[in-house]
């Protein structure tokens, strides 16, 4: 997503520096073990480099000096902690942001909203996120560094050349070739919600997962009915089209994603809006029927439109759910 943007700027050279200064900045943060967010632990001595042999700091992420692309260990253990060790008097609701990147788009919602409590979700440590996401919001703040999948296990994630351009899926003709791999613990939003009171409710569920919204999106069978609002990334092309960012076979359309929410979660799709028009990739709003905090009229934290409320999706209704890939 960032590379399409960056491409269209005047100098190739100067992003590619860019690209290759974020990368050596990501390598170098795994090995300092910079950051002081909330992490995911494994056993001990279950994660080591390809490249050179070290272990992981906490075990949560690693990757090889020269790029090439590290063992998955079998091993992982998720371990649960009770209301993930915060302190949730006063909270009535959640906030849950999925993919960070830069800049929580949720911060601000969360801050109008001192009863709410943030939930953030972003593997790579070097971005400002990790600095500034809980910002003055610590106590009822967590950035946890773990990507969001339908398993709790280990993942190569992908770094991309400039930073909206990482994802667990290999690149497609719009992000281009990347520039290394590390390995990262990936959650399901199940497995997180299960340490959180059952009447707690999520006001909303933002799912910026660089291409792999649909298996983020799977992993949550159990609390699906707490999910007031949903806002997720997609992109509204036919299957195989050469425009997905991402690996087109693997990449689903909006029309499948809405058709599997709709399906198993039984959430009502509301309306889309456009965030990179050029290659249809849009923001898709849909809110739980019934739920007390649903809301049509919401907004995306980062964009000044609201949801076009009539049908904008061209591929609605062509494609089913893939259940297979979705139950998997």
């Amino acid at each position: 997503m960032g590379l399409l943007e960056v491409l269209f700027q005047p100098t190739r050279v100067a992003t590619f520096v860019c690209g290759v200064a974020f990368a050596l900045l990501v390598f170098q943060a795994i090995e300092d073990g910079t950051g002081k967010e909330h992490r995911v632990k494994t056993n001990e001595g279950a994660e080591k480099s390809s490249a050179e042999g070290k272990e992981s700091h906490e075990g949560a992420e690693k990757s090889s000096a020269e790029g090439k692309e590290s063992q998955r260990p079998s091993n992982f253990v998720w371990t649960p902690t009770k209301n993930l060790g915060l302190n949730l008097d006063g909270i009535k609701s959640v906030i849950i942001e999925v993919g960070t990147n830069n800049n929580a788009d949720t911060r601000d919602m969360a801050i109008r909203r001192p009863d709410a409590l943030l939930l953030l979700f972003e593997p790579l440590t070097v971005l400002p996120a990790h600095q500034n996401g809980c910002r003055g919001m610590e106590r009822r703040c967590s950035l946890i560094t773990a990507a969001v999948s339908n398993t709790n296990s280990l993942a190569t994630f992908r770094i991309g050349v400039g930073t909206r351009c990482s994802s667990l899926m290999s690149k497609g003709t719009g992000c281009g070739r990347g520039v290394g791999n590390i390995v990262v613990p990936t959650l399901t939003l199940d497995s997180i919600l299960d340490e959180l009171p059952a009447d707690l409710p999520i006001e909303l569920l933002m799912v910026d997962a660089q291409g792999t919204d649909f298996y983020a999106l799977a992993g949550l069978k159990r609390h699906h009915k707490r999910i007031a609002n949903l806002i997720f990334e997609c992109q509204d092309l036919a299957r195989g089209n050469k425009l997905f960012i991402y690996d087109k076979e693997k990449t689903k359309t909006c029309s499948e994603i809405v058709s599997c929410v709709q399906k198993f979660y039984g959430m009502e799709y509301v309306g889309s809006s456009f965030n990179m028009p050029h290659v249809r990739e849009m923001n898709a709003l849909m809110v739980q029927q019934g739920h007390p905090l649903a809301n049509v009229n919401i907004r995306h934290p980062r964009m000044s439109d609201s949801f076009n409320k009539t049908d904008t999706l061209l591929t609605r209704g062509v494609y089913p759910c893939p259940e297979a890939d979705w139950t998997a």
